[in-house]
């Protein structure tokens, strides 16, 4: 096909808005589903140099489709799967990205990637090791312990790609078994390397940063006051920057605790329980006693006869009297109000 062939090209030469629109014109001329997942792995490719994720995760799902489920697709379900995941991480959507790259086909950790040949390989794009770095830091900075247990750790599929980086393993691992200052130090002593790569770099120091927050968050939940001076310790800081970092996780929310800088220690709010429940009684009684009310006022309205009803229903009518045709279509039954006697006055003074 020409205009892969040129598209392929322009990709090589850096000319990246042409190959897009070249791999485009190959549409029309798509006349199996080969050439269908080939044009669109092709744009794939070109958004992700591009730095245009919108389009590698439309393209991803044009083949993910439930309408389009070609047999190729599913055989290069990983690649599908490694092209979302950076879609979602360079988004900052951390915890679809970490989804992503754990349910990445195992097959592609054992790809050649000294051979190009090989339909499994994604080296192109992303290479094994950066599924396991991206999948690895994304859950960390997104998921509770037990689901790094569960859906990491326990996690058969994903594994083939941890042992091709077990540093990450172990940060997992010392994570999930409350050694914060040991995942921490590991994840610190690969910083300068994640610094260097191409989709991970920008977001280095949030990651670390959500790590390291929700690390602080886990360590706090069993106490009801901690001294800076063993956050510090645990964290293997100095005060200054544990009590900087808890002030700005109390201004932004993120810890349900109070700092006290006098004593300088880290209070956890206390919730007395005893007007939690009472709190609770009295919303409860004030909502029953609403919908009794209301209830109450539609028997009564049901039964002065105030119900509008549908129109056809009723023998034909719509609930209302008739005042000159259609205007008495915006007032409810005078009659029923006021009376026959006063009914017909009104009626007679409206046609007078």
């Amino acid at each position: 096909m020409g205009y892969d062939d040129l598209g392929h090209h322009l990709h090589q030469t850096g000319d990246l808005g042409n190959a897009v629109k070249a791999y485009g014109r190959m549409r029309d001329y798509c006349t199996t589903s080969s050439h269908v997942i080939i044009m669109n792995f092709r744009l794939i490719s070109v958004s992700i140099d591009q730095g245009n994720w919108l389009a590698v995760q439309t393209n991803v799902q044009k083949l993910r489709s439930p309408g389009q489920q070609f047999a190729e697709a599913q055989r290069l379900a990983a690649k599908l799967s490694a092209a979302m995941g950076l879609a979602l991480l360079a988004s900052g959507d951390y915890k679809a990205a970490a989804q992503e790259f754990i349910e990445t086909n195992p097959r592609m950790a054992s790809a050649r990637m000294d051979d190009p040949s090989d339909e499994e390989a994604y080296n192109e794009v992303v290479t094994p090791n950066d599924i396991a770095v991206y999948g690895g830091l994304c859950a960390l900075a997104s998921m509770d312990r037990t689901e790094l247990q569960n859906r990491i750790l326990d996690n058969a599929k994903f594994r083939a790609y941890l042992e091709l980086e077990p540093h990450i393993r172990r940060a997992i691992t010392f994570f999930v078994s409350s050694k914060y200052s040991s995942c921490l130090s590991i994840l610190d002593s690969y910083r300068s390397d994640y610094l260097l790569d191409i989709y991970l770099h920008s977001h280095v120091h949030e990651i670390y940063f959500q790590i390291r927050s929700k690390a602080i968050q886990q360590y706090f939940i069993p106490f009801s006051c901690v001294a800076f001076t063993a956050l510090a310790a645990a964290f293997d800081t100095d005060e200054q920057t544990i009590e900087r970092e808890v002030t700005s996780m109390v201004k932004r929310g993120s810890l349900d605790a109070r700092v006290d800088l006098v004593d300088r220690v880290l209070l956890a709010k206390r919730v007395d329980a005893r007007k939690k429940v009472h709190e609770d009684a009295l919303r409860i009684a004030r909502e029953y006693e609403r919908t009794a009310h209301l209830r109450i006022l539609r028997m009564e309205m049901l039964n002065a006869g105030l119900e509008v009803a549908e129109k056809g229903k009723m023998g034909g009518t719509t609930g209302f009297d008739s005042v000159e045709g259609d205007q008495s279509r915006t007032s409810p039954s005078i009659s029923s109000w006021f009376g026959e006697g006063a009914g017909r006055s009104l009626r007679s003074g409206l046609r007078g």
